[in-house]
């Protein structure tokens, strides 16, 4: 977003913060999915070989729009059952 300050007017003139607008852009372009209680925001499970935690974001149809080379599956990963619990 520093790379970008005209998006600061922007959002100020929303009365908006900038990772608002620049979350609000991104959901317009529709490249994710939804959890069943159609949030768009989806709980991970990292479980480690020490410790355990949670991260919460965008599921993308496709990986390989943002990513010229897909990664691999991390096996460290997996979606929790009900993904909108918690989520906002």
């Amino acid at each position: 977003m520093q790379a970008f300050p005209v998006l600061e007017a922007q959002a100020k003139a929303q009365k908006l913060n900038v990772w608002q607008l620049v979350q609000r852009g991104f959901e317009k372009l529709k490249l994710h999915r939804k959890t069943e209680k159609t949030l768009t925001i989806w709980t991970i499970n990292v479980v480690g070989p020490r410790s355990s935690k949670k991260l919460r974001g965008y599921l993308l149809y496709d990986p390989s729009i943002p990513f010229s080379e897909v990664p691999f599956d991390n096996v460290s990963l997996s979606l929790e059952n009900d993904s909108a619990e918690g989520a906002a």
